[in-house]
């Protein structure tokens, strides 16, 4: 940060703040950023003596900065005037429009409320920049506010909204820095009385919006005021029921940011906090749009770890009474089944999901009370999913109960005591297996419980085998017959089918070599071998760490036999894949782990830990000669141009260099430095790609 006490660079600041008349984003956005870092810059420095050359600067930014700051996509509320007839604003960044008419017809208002803005992230240098303004100066920030406040807000019968807009969120903005709550408690009282005072409902509505709002970004008040706490949860409760969609959704998303928040206040839990929403939720259900039930009971939820460890297990119940019950309701509606009811089946297991995302393992009562009711759900739909008069509402639950099992799923990673967990996800398992989601499938699942405690805590190696049995043949070799064909058909199965694949070479290595045949093994090596190719890097990056588990577990089997078969199947496609990826112009963004992987492959020949011969008796002596025979090869496929000698050099220097990642991955480099635009480079490694997957097909 350049020197700013000199008179000259106070000019220069002076000239600057001149720029926030300006009404042109590309002007005052670098505006900001350099405001703010200046005064973050002040706040660290010596305080007095450095603090006084910035005074009046500070002073007249304080006065400007506030109004001329745009706020965000998610709290603005536009108004549109029209002469006569209703018009809906088409702004395409709105998420949720609703337009209100005043009863003489001549105004019309336009409300919006997004839970979260894309332009959001554009707005953290600015709000830091209040922030910074008000540590430094809390008594003149709070006097700049408070005049804006009165300005604003005195004439209730002529409120400018866009104005208002940004004042209440520079007011949240603020709100944390102020060491004292008054200002924002006097902001709340202000807002109650412009309520009173409106004379339409769309602006009372309006104000009301700002008041949760402003509660929801004035955690600091509300922890020190249990009555306006109170307060604001009864007015969550009353605008869960508005009309108006907008207002619900601000309900909600107030909601949850004071149960996370103010979770540790007792008023929460009262009567009157969010026990008495709860006790709505039977009538809200029907009402409210799935997005905002979610929303309410995440936001319950978070109160609950807050709880004493004995209470959290009652309030569980409590919680989700009303889910419960409607999930046992749905056993008894007659079949076929009709929307409403799929919607409201789907609404159960993402409110579940939402809570198990939230409680973690202590959902696990919660998933034991649903257990029964949902599995037998599945199981008639999944028997019968032909005759279903909506298989996309079908399909759509199938999805959604594999992610509540997932996400439960997710919070056992240790070595757990506790085997309640895996007696709750077993029966689910059972009927995902039977008529799997059709979109993502079931690789990610099987994944993750293959890499959890899951397959430990079964009762008998023989259950064990089973589990491990059906992740191979009913998902892994299913999965791949559907995708092995092209890089683009089910695409959603992919990613997930790639954890399962990574999972069972990562933690079930020897089992699968024991559970399945040569043939069926081969299948899984093979599978890595093809993301290699993969186009998709999230993909094919997946696959390179999975190679490299591979090859170190082959590294340590005990059994030199086994190892020597295996080096023998399987060392030379490896390593003719992964040569061919490090030399593709179209996957420099994997050169790390390409490279990782080929020197470890090279160096476990050059060290001497391959006992078996990988070449045909009689044509080699070695297998380091072999290897380095087999890289002049492919080189001299992908660069036939180059100079014989040249190619032997660089063979060797791969080999060579093995065991030193630094001056390997530097050999290679500088050597296909000069032949990465060339447009031999490029049809080499495409006639060698082509090449290298018919001869992995063909084996």
């Amino acid at each position: 940060m350049v020197n700013t006490y000199y008179p000259a660079h106070q000019q220069a600041l002076e000239d600057l703040l001149q720029l926030f008349d300006i009404e042109d984003d590309r002007i005052r956005d670098p505006c900001i950023e350099y405001w703010e870092q200046l005064t973050h810059a002040t706040l660290q420095s010596t305080p007095a003596s450095h603090l006084h050359p910035h005074a009046a600067i500070f002073g007249k930014l304080r006065r400007l900065v506030s109004l001329q700051i745009k706020c965000p996509d998610n709290v603005r509320i536009c108004i549109k005037f029209h002469a006569s007839k209703l018009k809906v604003c088409s702004d395409t960044r709105f998420k949720t429009v609703v337009v209100h008419r005043n009863n003489d017809g001549a105004a019309d208002t336009a409300f919006r409320f997004v839970s979260t803005s894309a332009t959001e992230a554009q707005y953290e240098a600015s709000k830091h920049l209040l922030q910074n303004l008000t540590q430094l100066d809390t008594n003149d920030m709070e006097a700049v506010f408070r005049a804006m406040w009165i300005e604003h807000t005195q004439d209730s019968k002529n409120l400018r909204w866009l104005q208002l807009s940004k004042l209440f969120w520079a007011t949240s903005a603020i709100s944390d820095a102020l060491p004292n709550t008054q200002f924002m408690a006097d902001c709340f009282a202000q807002l109650e009385s412009i309520a009173t005072e409106t004379s339409t409902t769309n602006q009372h509505d309006a104000v009301i919006a700002y008041r949760l709002y402003l509660a929801g970004h004035s955690i600091h008040l509300l922890n020190e005021s249990a009555e306006l706490l109170q307060h604001t949860l009864a007015l969550v409760c009353t605008c869960v029921h508005s009309q108006e969609s907008y207002l619900r959704d601000m309900a909600c998303s107030t909601l949850s940011l004071l149960c996370n928040g103010c979770k540790h206040m007792p008023v929460l839990a009262d009567s009157n906090g969010v026990q008495a929403l709860l006790a709505q939720m039977g009538s809200l259900l029907n009402s409210l749009e799935p997005r905002q039930i979610y929303g309410i009971y995440g936001a319950v939820a978070t109160v609950i770890p807050a709880s004493p460890e004995p209470y959290q297990q009652q309030q569980i119940p409590v919680l989700m009474h009303t889910p419960n019950e409607i999930l046992q309701s749905l056993m008894k509606q007659p079949r076929p089944w009709h929307q409403d009811t799929w919607n409201m089946l789907d609404t159960i297991v993402q409110i579940n999901t939402r809570v198990c995302v939230v409680l973690g393992r202590h959902y696990t009562c919660q998933l034991l009370a649903i257990e029964q009711s949902l599995v037998l759900l599945y199981r008639e739909f999944a028997q019968a999913e032909e005759e279903l008069l909506l298989p996309t509402k079908w399909r759509l639950v199938k999805e959604h109960v594999k992610k509540l099992i997932k996400t439960f799923v997710g919070f056992f990673k240790g070595d757990e005591n506790n085997e309640s967990w895996v007696a709750a996800v077993y029966p689910f398992l059972e009927v995902l297996v039977l008529s799997p989601p059709e979109e993502t499938d079931l690789g990610d699942l099987m994944g993750a419980l293959i890499s959890s405690p899951f397959a430990l805590h079964l009762n008998t190696t023989d259950r064990r085998g089973i589990f491990l049995q059906a992740a191979y043949h009913q998902v892994f070799a299913r999965v791949y017959e559907e995708i092995r064909h092209d890089f683009t058909s089910k695409y959603a199965k992919r990613p997930g089918f790639f954890q399962l694949v990574d999972a069972l070479i990562r933690y079930a290595f020897q089992e699968m070599m024991a559970l399945l045949k040569e043939n069926e093994f081969s299948l899984l090596v093979e599978s890595m071998l093809w993301g290699i190719q993969h186009p998709a890097h999230e993909i094919s990056n997946k696959a390179l760490e999975t190679c490299s588990v591979f090859v170190d577990r082959v590294a340590e089997l005990e059994e030199e036999d086994v190892q020597n078969a295996l080096y023998k199947m399987y060392y030379t496609s490896i390593l003719h894949a992964v040569l061919c990826g490090v030399t593709d112009q179209d996957r420099r963004t994997q050169f790390d782990l390409q490279s990782q992987l080929l020197a470890r492959l090279l160096d476990l020949v050059q060290q001497g830990e391959v006992y078996t011969q990988l070449y045909q008796p009689g044509t080699f002596t070695s297998n380091a000669d072999y290897v380095e025979e087999f890289i002049r090869q492919i080189l001299r496929e992908l660069y036939p141009t180059l100079p014989q000698d040249q190619i032997a050099m660089v063979a060797q220097g791969m080999v060579g260099y093995c065991d030193d990642i630094v001056k390997f991955r530097q050999d290679l480099i500088d050597f296909m430095a000069d032949f990465r635009s060339s447009d031999e480079f490029a049809q080499g490694t495409e006639t060698l790609e082509a090449e290298a997957w018919e001869k992995l097909t063909m084996a």
